[in-house]
């Protein structure tokens, strides 16, 4: 088969069934439906005949769709015939067919009112009384003269054939986004589940790439889907009351920014170029704060300095990322359901930004455990451990705070202990001490933030995050539309996130080691301690 044929048959086989319902829905007339569908099909043909190779064969199909439509709705009120209105010249630069072309389109033509002919019987009249005329299926069934089973069934199996494009995964909206490539990040407070609940099937990722930065009607919709109205419409109303989607004057478009590939790009090499000179900065204010961070945070002499280092080049870089980030989740709007957070769609790109992760667990109101992940360098699975011990990590620290020695525990409470040699000691007055840095205040992280921001060089990466921030919020606006311009600023925070590529580039030159047992190292660990609890 040559790329016309391969193109006809992929035609028929994933589109004729959808343009009939379309056509359908548009005139409400079996017949007139039955025309359309074959006015489009001629157009399509006729175009692959031609030559014709479109980039993106199924949005150049509905793009044809909708002129042909378009055309018979002129047609229709000026009261001339579908096929006396101007023809569609955009896909075809020439409308002269020879004998040997007129001859292969009419046997295409043949074959696909054939499937047209099947496909119309078994679900046309089906479809125009429940659908068109919103007929009940009793009404259906008197109508056709056949039992209300037969009617059901029927009917089951036509809405089957038009859901089919439910689960389609190709590209979508103006910007060509597959689902399969489009990640999603949510920030604040979801209590409900929301937004995450929401995206969970691929129809609702479909309705929400194709509208983005690209209003359309459920008409639209459907036709760019290929699913029957009635499911995209209450899709879409879910959506609505999710407040993923906005309705603005009948055209729903997505309430969210998605940031695409090559802005994802940009951003990453911005961000290139500003990390050595960040790190340099970062790495002397760690160095000459290390005494400090002893005197004030450490416990145990079996901290070292390179331990002190790496947990001081995190929360200083940290410490500046929430200086210049005017983003603050507490500042999002509230939704419709009283939480209030953000939510912001990724292109996969292959620029992969170094990231670490701060995981950690909090408990009484802020106390609890955190960790300095460094992904890059496949140590995160000594906080998978971690997490393993959280009942014991939570016991264990409240021991500490107590002053409780080791004799004094109950059995359940040593065998905690035990379980955590990597983090606690037993001193010789028999006293636990913590191996990670014990930083016990009514605001942990203001309290370190605020020791790095009283060094002199904290104002130089400040100013570099200040126009690495501008610069990045620069190329997201303008990729993006107005209606969200307002969720930039969450999403730009997001994507200025510098602590992953001042990691990397604090091993690279030798300022920083990787612990070679992650999971026994404190390096990048902390008990943060509130002392209202």
């Amino acid at each position: 088969m040559n790329t016309a044929d391969i193109l006809i048959h992929e035609y028929s086989r994933d589109y004729l069934e959808r343009l009939f319902y379309f056509s359908l829905k548009k005139t409400g007339s079996q017949h007139e439906a039955e025309d359309l569908c074959s006015d489009i099909s001629v157009q399509i043909i006729a175009a692959l005949r031609k030559g014709v190779v479109p980039q993106n064969f199924p949005a150049w199909v509905f793009r044809i769709a909708k002129n042909r439509y378009r055309l018979w709705a002129i047609g229709k009120r000026r009261g001339n015939e579908l096929f006396d209105s101007e023809a569609e010249t955009e896909e075809i630069p020439d409308d002269t067919i020879g004998v040997e072309e007129n001859l292969i389109l009419g046997e295409d033509l043949k074959a696909l009112r054939r499937e047209l002919a099947f496909i119309t019987a078994d679900y046309r009249n089906l479809l125009v009384a429940y659908y068109i005329e919103d007929r009940s299926v009793g009404e259906v069934s008197k109508l056709l003269g056949v039992p209300e089973g037969t009617v059901k069934t029927k009917l089951f199996r036509a809405r089957k054939k038009l859901k089919e494009g439910i689960n389609m995964a190709r590209e979508f909206g103006p910007k060509s986004y597959k689902p399969e490539d489009v990640g999603f990040v949510a920030n604040g407070n979801q209590p409900s589940g929301l937004p995450w609940s929401a995206v969970q099937t691929m129809f609702a990722k479909n309705i929400l790439l194709e509208a983005s930065d690209n209003p359309s009607t459920i008409e639209d919709l459907s036709m760019a889907l290929g699913v029957a109205a009635p499911y995209m419409e209450e899709q879409v109303d879910s959506l609505v009351k999710a407040t993923l989607l906005k309705n603005i004057g009948g055209k729903y478009v997505t309430n969210f920014p998605i940031v695409s590939k090559e802005t994802q790009d940009k951003a990453y090499n911005i961000k290139v170029e500003a990390s050595p000179k960040r790190a340099e900065l970062i790495d002397r204010i760690a160095s000459d704060l290390i005494p400090e961070i002893r005197k004030r945070f450490v416990r145990s002499d079996r901290i070292t300095d390179d331990g002190i280092k790496w947990w001081a080049v995190c929360e200083c870089s940290n410490a500046a990322e929430m200086t210049i980030d005017p983003y603050n989740s507490d500042e999002v709007p509230a939704r419709e359901n009283g939480e209030r957070w953000s939510f912001t769609g990724f292109e996969r790109t292959e620029l992969q930004t170094p990231f670490v992760s701060n995981n950690g667990f909090g408990f009484n109101h802020g106390s609890g455990l955190s960790a300095f992940v460094p992904h890059e360098y496949n140590v995160a699975g000594y906080w998978i451990d971690l997490g393993l011990h959280r009942a014991a990590i939570t016991t264990v620290i409240g021991l500490i705070r107590n002053g409780r020695t080791y004799d004094s525990l109950s059995e359940a409470e040593k065998k905690f202990v035990d379980e955590l040699k990597m983090l606690v000691h037993v001193g010789e007055d028999g006293r636990l001490i913590p191996d990670v840095l014990w930083i016990e205040s009514d605001n942990g992280d203001e309290i370190c933030f605020e020791l790095f921001r009283s060094h002199p060089l904290f104002k130089e990466i400040i100013k570099l995050d200040k126009e690495l921030y501008n610069k990045i919020l620069k190329i997201v606006r303008a990729d993006s539309n107005s209606l969200v311009k307002e969720q930039l600023y969450g999403v730009t925070g997001t994507m200025c996130h510098m602590r992953g590529m001042t990691v990397r580039e604090e091993v690279n030159a030798g300022r920083l080691k990787l612990p070679e047992d992650p999971f026994n190292s404190v390096c990048t660990l902390a008990f943060y301690c509130n002392t209202n609890d």
